[in-house]
């Protein structure tokens, strides 16, 4: 209804969140909405109210086991034996939102082999290399599976380890310093 206490739900949205319907007839819309939306809700109903519809609005549910669901929500006035009433249909976008983060990953991942810059990654502990891009590959004259497992001391013998470890102390804490200061 008008004031979030939920009328009727089907079996579906009651496993969305992991009730059971009848157990869902105690809750509101704002038991099952984590705080964090409230200014959005505050504009969706702002919306509801001027055009009698809302969405599409993505945000989250609180699961029973306090897990959190992003939901993407449509909604629109009607009216029963002249009563409003908020009719909203609510699709699991979990799916949806794991794809669209793995995209992003694989078209991450895309750049930094593709990159002219030479990219490295290896363990600090260890010194030894887990990755090289493409142009590091090319540019040192060693394949994936030769590179991993080798050291910058084996491609730069000169190197000694105490002295390149020192030279990469000021770097690990500058970039500590730009990760802190971004959080």
């Amino acid at each position: 209804d008008m004031d979030g206490n939920l009328i009727y739900v089907n079996e579906a949205y009651a496993k969305l969140i992991g009730y059971q319907v009848d157990e869902i007839y105690k809750l509101s819309y704002w038991d099952i909405t984590p705080q964090k939306y409230s200014e959005q809700e505050q504009v969706q109903l702002k919306s509801l109210e001027k055009s009698q519809a809302y969405g599409p609005y993505d945000k989250e549910y609180i699961h029973k086991n306090g897990s959190l669901i992003p939901v993407r929500l449509n909604g629109k006035i009607i009216e029963i034996d002249g009563n409003k009433y908020i009719w909203s249909s609510i699709e699991d976008i979990t799916f949806s939102k794991s794809k669209e983060v793995s995209t992003n990953l694989e078209q991450s991942a895309e750049l930094i082999d593709k990159s002219v810059n030479e990219i490295f990654i290896f363990d600090y502990s260890s010194l030894i290399f887990r990755y090289a891009n493409e142009t590091a590959l090319k540019n040192i004259g060693y394949t994936i599976e030769e590179f991993t497992g080798m050291t910058p001391l084996d491609i730069k013998p000169e190197f000694k380890e105490k002295e390149f470890r020192k030279l990469l102390v000021p770097l690990i804490n500058d970039k500590i310093e730009k990760l802190e200061f971004q959080t």
